[in-house]
């Protein structure tokens, strides 16, 4: 496309050149030289609706052709050069173009009108050969852009995805860590619960043990006691409520 770019241009100048006064100039020649005739004929031929080049390509069919010289002009600027049809193009080239004088030089010794409109039949027919070659790439172009369009589309669907998957992962870490804490807390807990009932197991089991202990200590001076009492009986003269009331306080020693 850079390189249809300058003729693209050169051919807006050629018509860029011409106006309603040229142009309408032109149109009132009588019997104007065959290179005139020739210059309107290319046009439209070039200019054929489908491709249905007119039969009758004389001069009077060119004054009609012409018409409105604004309208005329704004169809020529407006020209569909993308789309032009191959046979309206080798016609041009074969007929016209192929004279030694179809130039905009020669024919402006002739007509500045008719070498505007020269100069823009000579440059559409160069485009529309470099157009053929840029044609295919544009297309290729414009299907890569379609499936890049496409693939990006997929990508940020992905990438939603993704993230959105990233964003339940964050959350499930964030439970696990919680839960590990908990975890740990309740642990650690059980762990202090079990130390304190350790404890607490040491502490009945020796008071159980400082029971028994005193329970047969208890049991061993009631014996004594007994015994103290007997052996004081025999050799006292006291009767026997004042030998109860002389070993009470031994019993009582006895059992604290």
């Amino acid at each position: 496309l850079a390189a249809a770019e300058p003729i693209i241009a050169e051919a807006e100048a050629a018509l860029n050149s011409l106006d309603k006064g040229s142009l309408g100039e032109l149109k009132s020649f009588g019997s104007p030289a065959a290179e005139i005739v020739q210059v309107v004929a290319a046009c439209m031929t070039l200019t054929a609706p489908g491709g249905k080049i007119p039969k009758d390509l004389s001069w009077n069919a060119g004054k009609k052709y012409m018409g409105n010289v604004d309208a005329f002009l704004k169809s020529l600027l407006n020209f569909d050069k993308d789309n032009i049809p191959v046979n309206c193009v080798d016609a041009v080239e074969k007929e016209y173009i192929s004279s030694p004088n179809f130039t905009t030089d020669y024919i402006k010794s002739k007509s500045s009108a008719a070498a505007g409109l020269c100069g823009w039949v000579v440059n559409i027919c160069k485009y529309f050969h470099i157009y053929q070659v840029v044609a295919p790439k544009r297309a290729s172009l414009a299907e890569a852009n379609r499936k890049l369009e496409t693939a990006n589309k997929k990508l940020s669907g992905i990438r939603a995805r993704v993230k959105e998957l990233q964003d339940k992962v964050a959350a499930l870490e964030e439970s696990f860590m919680k839960a590990t804490e908990d975890k740990n807390a309740a642990i650690a807990q059980a762990e202090k619960t079990s130390r304190k009932a350790q404890l607490a197991d040491r502490l009945v089991n020796g008071l159980s043990g400082e029971n028994k202990r005193w329970s047969e200590t208890i049991s061993k001076m009631e014996v004594a006691g007994s015994k103290l009492v007997s052996r004081t009986a025999g050799h006292c003269p006291l009767s026997l409520e004042s030998e109860a009331h002389a070993c009470e306080p031994l019993l009582q020693v006895a059992h604290c």
